[in-house]
Parts: C-alpha cells; structure tokens; sequence
C-alpha cells in the first residue's frame, strides 16, 4: 500500500517494528479506524522465501548485528515527537 501521509498529521500513529508486539498493535488500531503506519526495516518476503525450518528463517528474518547506543534523551525526546507532533 502506497498511502501518503501528512507530516503534521497528529492523529496518525507511527509503530516502529511489525513483530509480535508492532503487528497486533497496527491491527487493534486499524479495527478501531484510527489511522497507523508501521516502519519496518528488514526486506520484503514473499511466499517463496518462506521455509518451514525455524533456524533457516531465523537467519533470513534477523539481524545480528551491535547496538549503536542514543545520546542522553534522545528516547524520551523521539517519544515526546511521537505523543505531541513536536
């Protein structure tokens, strides 16, 4: 889906990761019609990229990689963004 937001668009809700959490967030918004979009930043799977091997999908699905640590309340400060659109 190719929709366009408005940048200053306070009612949209921006969910960071499609996992477990991200994906059950965007369906309980979207059944309650508020509007959401989902950032997902590992690559687009098809039907065909499917195993049924746990360990096989493991390696296509996740990232190994360090974590770069955020300057002091740069969290607090992208979450104040998110709530109040500044």
């Amino acid at each position: 889906m190719a929709t366009k937001f408005d940048l200053n668009d306070n009612s949209l809700v921006v969910i960071v990761g499609s996992g477990a959490g991200g994906g059950t967030m965007a369906n309980e918004l979207a059944q309650k019609g508020i509007k959401s979009v989902v950032l997902e930043a590992g690559k687009t799977l098809s039907l065909d990229d499917i195993e049924n091997d746990e360990w096989a999908m493991f390696s296509k699905i996740s990232w190994l990689i360090s974590v770069i640590p955020l300057a002091a309340g740069t969290v607090r400060k992208i979450i104040r963004i998110c709530r109040h659109g500044s």
